[in-house]
This record gives C-alpha cells, structure tokens and sequence, in this order.
C-alpha cells in the first residue's frame, strides 16, 4: 500500500471515529429523555463500574432505572458543539455541550 493510500486510511478513520463520539453523545441524550435505559446502558463499556464493588452494564441499568425514574419527570437535553481531541489513532478525550431542561 502506498504512502498517500495509508494516509488516506487513516484520514477516513478519524473521520469515522469523530463521527461515532459525536453519535455516542446523541444516543445518550436521546436514551436519557426516553427513559431507554438499555439504550442508555449500551452507550456504556461493558464492563462499566458501578458503584464501589459492582460492574456490568445490568448493574448500570438497574442503577439508572432506580436514579432517572425516581429524581426526573421528563428531561429535554440539547447537544452543542464538541471538542474532541485524539492523543493517537485509538485513543480521544473531549467535551459536549448539553443543555437540560427538566
């Protein structure tokens, strides 16, 4: 493979990538004002940790559902612009905007 087709590559996987975390972002305000919480749970690791001595996403969820239905009656969140930085091809930090309305 040549040089500029390498590039090229790796241009369209970042592009790629960017566009999953700006999607992620979305799939977690939507599945946070459904009240989704499978939805919610999946935009998660698998092996997310919950609290001190639990992890897993059925952890999350059940976390989630207690924490979402019982302190919120509807939310309403809008995404703004994202930052999102790569520190290699595999790895990225960011911030999204979200504004809520209860």
């Amino acid at each position: 493979m040549s040089q500029d087709s390498s590039a090229l590559l790796a241009r369209i996987d970042r592009l790629e990538s960017l566009d999953a975390i700006r999607q992620l972002a979305g799939k977690y305000a939507l599945a946070l004002d459904m009240r989704d919480m499978d939805a919610m749970a999946n935009c998660f690791a698998p092996d997310v940790r919950v609290g001190r001595d639990k992890s897993g996403r059925a952890h999350l969820k059940v976390w989630l559902d207690e924490t979402m239905r019982k302190q919120f009656h509807g939310t309403s969140h809008h995404l703004g612009q994202h930052i999102i930085e790569f520190s290699d091809a595999d790895h990225a930090t960011g911030v999204v905007y979200s504004k809520e309305r209860t």
